[in-house]
């Protein structure tokens, strides 16, 4: 019978971690179409193109509210740089 050991589930959370990027992403980038993003992750991100589509998809989020960009900025703890001046170098 097949032992379960900490190797074999740094490597499945590993994995877990990897085929999960795209929702990751999304949560971390405050996309608002997060919940469809996991949803097409989970159902078709086993297929090469379902997984790249989530990806893009998560990462090419448009945020036109410079509140929100100001809020998540302090979450990540960046501080004492003027939003606008970051808005610049992006």
């Amino acid at each position: 019978m097949f032992r379960f050991g900490s190797h074999e589930l740094v490597v499945l959370l590993y994995l877990l971690g990897a085929y999960f990027l795209p929702f990751i992403v999304a949560v971390g980038l405050a996309h608002p179409r997060k919940l469809a993003i996991f949803v097409l992750n989970l159902f078709a991100g086993w297929t090469f193109f379902g997984w790249l589509g989530a990806f893009v998809w998560a990462s090419h989020h448009v945020n036109d509210n410079p509140a929100d960009t100001s809020t998540r900025l302090k979450a990540y703890g960046v501080k004492g740089i003027p939003v606008e001046r970051l808005r610049e170098k992006l």
